[in-house]
């Protein structure tokens, strides 16, 4: 019997990925969202609901009828604590979504970043909430794949990090990441979805080197024929000075400052044995970014 695979989250870096595997895989898919996607011409008869995500009945409805859904949580940094929060109360409206429409399984994809045991660990708002959210979906009794991925390669095209003809990378960072390419994300998440596994599982999903964040840096400036581009280690007093004035800075340092002690310890043994181990490489990253 053919799935419908239902989508929250196609407008994020991987759900954008997503959407386009479970198209090329000709997997059933439902989108919904409070925007219509960009979706090329090919791809017009996917079906797209326009639902907001704090709209519970809204979702509700959209759901009957899907067999899985996969759910990205997405956080602006203009979000403040009292706010709608997708990682909290959106993940609270799926939840009673699902358990009264009998959505068979919870996809949910988190950061590394949040999930992954730190010495130094966060203990503002943000990481607080994201922090909870695995023990919330396990604690719900609907069966779940969770995806954990290390920092997306796409960082380093952000607008807060490559400024013009510079990549900031923050002085204090000296531990190796397992940078991965969303498209890297999204093939081990479509590829589960496929599966279809009647157990809980959790996948953390790292790239294929581990890198320091200035090797990464100087490696993606090396590689990246767009323009000239240097890596440049920052500190990030002027930004913490800045983030009292506004807060999507305050957003910016908060995660810079996880970004600067993360400890990426290597996890994906089992996700490389049961989905193959990822190709693209940082090198292959910022050279194909030209090609867009």
């Amino acid at each position: 019997m053919n799935q419908v695979i239902g989508i929250i989250g196609s407008h994020t870096i991987v759900g954008r990925y997503v959407v386009n595997a479970l198209m090329s895989a000709n997997i059933q898919t439902r989108i919904l969202s409070p925007e219509s996607p960009a979706l090329s011409k090919s791809d017009l008869s996917t079906d797209v609901r326009h639902a907001d995500l704090s709209d519970e009945e809204s979702i509700t409805a959209h759901l009957f009828g899907v067999n899985q859904l996969i759910f990205i949580p997405d956080m602006r940094p203009t979000d403040r604590p009292f706010d709608f929060i997708e990682e909290r109360d959106g993940l609270a409206v799926i939840l009673r979504a699902i358990q009264r429409t009998g959505v068979e399984r919870l996809n949910i994809v988190l950061s590394l970043l949040y999930t992954a045991p730190q010495k130094e660990p966060d203990t503002g708002w943000v990481a607080k909430i994201r922090q909870q959210t695995p023990a919330l979906v396990k604690g719900s009794g609907i069966p779940y794949s969770l995806f954990s991925h290390s920092i997306l390669m796409e960082e380093f095209d952000r607008p807060e990090i490559r400024v013009g003809d510079r990549i900031a990378v923050p002085i204090r960072n000296q531990r190796g990441v397992h940078y991965v390419a969303a498209s890297d994300v999204a093939h081990v998440i479509v590829s589960a979805v496929q599966r279809s596994f009647s157990e809980n599982q959790e996948f953390p999903i790292q790239g294929p080197e581990r890198l320091l964040p200035i090797s990464a840096a100087r490696q993606f400036a090396r590689h990246f024929p767009h323009r000239p581009v240097i890596a440049t280690r920052v500190p990030l007093w002027p930004l913490r000075i800045a983030a009292y004035f506004s807060q999507r800075i305050r957003f910016i340092y908060n995660e810079l400052q996880m970004i600067s002690r993360f400890e990426d310890a290597f996890q994906s043994t089992r996700t490389w044995d049961t989905f193959g181990k990822p190709e693209i490489t940082l090198a292959k990253f910022a050279g194909k970014l030209a090609k867009i």
